[in-house]
């Protein structure tokens, strides 16, 4: 898994640019509902441009809800590829996220890791992003030895500049 991410990363930081592509927006800050995260996550995220049909994208989140004195943090990072031309996309990526969410026998913190799969809408030139995902997650927990398995989907709309 860190060689996949680490591998990811460095293909981000090479960005050619395209003639074509000079007026596309690249940078998108949005709100996930459930995915990756908690319950939601805003995100701020960079899109990388490799070909006019790949791009690849990096992205950080975070969130903190504060339900009957209980705070839940929650911070996420992704790793994508886009897939398609034009206005409509496939998303295929990994995800890892930290929460932290103290529970009646005292803190609670755990890793999550997820698969992005999903559909993306996002004009080149305009300002809208609208992602529908399924992104299954594994959690381990940091303060006990409990893995769990969970099937989740996510909404996520922002502005695309």
């Amino acid at each position: 898994m860190k060689k996949i991410v680490l591998i990811l990363a460095l293909i981000g930081l090479y960005s050619p640019e395209f003639a074509q592509d000079k007026k596309a927006n690249k940078n998108n800050v949005f709100l996930e509902l459930w995915g990756s995260a908690n319950l939601f996550s805003l995100n701020y995220e960079r899109i990388y441009l490799i070909s006019p049909t790949i791009n690849m994208t990096s992205r950080i989140g975070g969130s903190y809800l504060k339900i009957f004195e209980t705070d839940l943090v929650s911070c996420p990072i992704s790793f994508s590829t886009l897939l398609g031309k034009d206005n409509h996309r496939i998303e295929l990526g990994i995800s890892r996220a930290y929460r932290y969410f103290p529970n009646s026998e005292g803190r609670y913190n755990n890793l999550i890791y997820g698969i992005i799969i999903g559909y993306r809408l996002q004009p080149i030139t305009e300002h809208i992003i609208i992602r529908i995902t399924y992104t299954p997650i594994f959690a381990t927990s940091l303060t006990d030895n409990n893995y769990k398995f969970f099937h989740r989907g996510g909404f996520s709309f922002g502005y695309s500049f």
